[in-house]
C-alpha cells in the first residue's frame, strides 16, 4: 500500500534523528499525517495496529500517546471567503493567541512576540477599520488589555 510505505518512511528518517525531542516532534507529525490518510482512503483493516508496532520497533515510542502532547496552534490558517465570518474568525484566532499568553509565566513577553504574528495574519485577511467595523473594536479593546 501506499499509505503504508510514505508512513514507514516517515518512520524511519525520524528514527535517525538526534536526541528524543526531535524524534517525538517527528513522530507526532507521522501521527496526524498518518491519521489524515486513513480517513481518506477509508478502513485499512489493521494497517493502524502495524504502524504502531514499526514504530515502537523503531524506537519512536508509541505515536498513539503523542497525540495529545500535541500543544494547540493559536496561529493556524483562516479559510473563508464570506468577509463578515472572515472578521469573526479573525477575532478568534487573535482571541486564541491572547488566551494562550495568559496561560504563560511571563504573559508580557508572550505577547509581545505574538504581535507581529497577528499584525502578519492582519494584513493577509485584510482586516481593517472599513472591512470590519464592528470587530474592529473589539480588537482594539483586546490590544488595550
Amino acid at each position: 500500500m501506499k499509505i503504508e510505505i510514505n508512513i514507514r518512511a516517515k518512520i524511519n528518517r525520524c528514527a535517525g534523528l538526534k536526541g528524543p525531542k526531535a524524534r517525538m516532534n517527528c513522530a507526532r507529525g507521522i501521527k496526524t499525517d498518518f491519521d489524515l490518510a486513513l480517513q481518506k482512503a477509508g478502513g485499512c483493516g489493521n494497517l493502524e495496529d502495524k504502524m504502531r508496532r514499526y514504530a515502537r520497533s523503531k524506537g519512536l515510542g508509541d505515536p498513539k500517546d503523542m497525540r495529545t502532547a500535541v500543544r494547540p496552534k493559536t496561529h493556524g490558517k483562516l479559510h473563508s471567503k464570506c468577509p463578515k465570518v472572515k472578521c469573526s474568525k479573525f477575532i478568534r484566532w487573535v482571541r486564541g493567541a491572547f488566551n494562550y499568553c495568559k496561560k504563560k509565566d511571563d504573559p508580557a513577553k508572550c505577547a509581545r512576540r505574538s504581535e507581529s504574528a497577528i499584525e502578519r495574519k492582519k494584513s493577509q485577511v485584510g482586516f481593517n477599520e472599513q472591512s470590519c467595523p464592528e470587530e474592529y473594536e473589539r480588537f482594539e479593546e483586546m490590544g488595550d488589555k
